[in-house]
């Protein structure tokens, strides 16, 4: 399989960043899999922060135990993590509790994830992907 744009598989998603509510989301992560996509997910905690989001996107892309839960520390181990082969869409649940927590922390993370989408795209071209998917109750309405 090469790596094909999320939205090309599933045209009916909205565009980039995917801010999607649960039920779409849920939906969306069964199609993405009958597609070949690897779906793993992260749930935020009630009270995130960017600690705890960078921890739960490291364990859903099963980082290292040395993983430093910073975003210099993200990117090394995007770097060292092999993603040729694998199509994969991390969902990233409760992402709406993260928006509550900071705009600007929100809007900074969904940049800074995107980037790292991107980053492996020009990486892996049609040999491997990444897409990150943000679910949340205020999403989507």
């Amino acid at each position: 399989m090469s790596w094909i744009a999320l939205g090309t598989v599933l045209p009916d998603l909205p565009l980039r960043p995917y801010l999607l509510a649960p039920a779409t989301a849920d939906a969306m992560a069964r199609r993405a899999a009958e597609e070949g996509f690897t779906v793993t997910e992260a749930v935020l905690p009630e009270e995130p922060d960017e600690q705890a989001l960078l921890r739960a996107v490291g364990t859903a892309l099963e980082f290292p135990s040395y993983y430093g839960e910073n975003w210099d520390a993200f990117n090394e181990c995007l770097g060292d993590t092999e993603l040729r082969g694998l199509f994969r869409v991390v969902v990233l649940r409760g992402f709406d509790r993260y928006r509550r927590a900071g705009l600007h922390g929100f809007v900074r993370a969904v940049h800074l994830l995107e980037s790292s989408s991107e980053a492996v795209a020009q990486e892996y071209g049609a040999r491997g992907g990444l897409a990150f998917v943000y679910v949340g109750e205020e999403f989507g309405r």
